[in-house]
């Protein structure tokens, strides 16, 4: 069992799901390598030690920082 929470500063700046404290993690269907740096940033400014990117598709195959949706489910 864990807990899932969200995150958005009144910038509009937001992390989708932090699980249980720890993990911030964000979906987009294409990331980016700049998507994980902008988390790695926001993560940071809560204090929250460890990322996930989850993503359908990269923006290119040197991308490969992100877990593919598919192997989630």
């Amino acid at each position: 069992r864990g807990s899932v929470s969200y995150y958005q500063r009144k910038s509009g700046a937001e992390i989708d799901f932090i699980f249980n404290g720890t993990t911030a993690i964000e979906t987009k269907e294409t990331v980016h390598p700049g998507d994980l740096a902008t988390l790695q940033r926001r993560a940071k400014s809560i204090k929250i030690p460890d990322v996930m990117l989850v993503s359908k598709l990269s923006s290119g195959d040197q991308f490969k920082d992100f877990t593919w949706a598919g192997t989630l489910f």
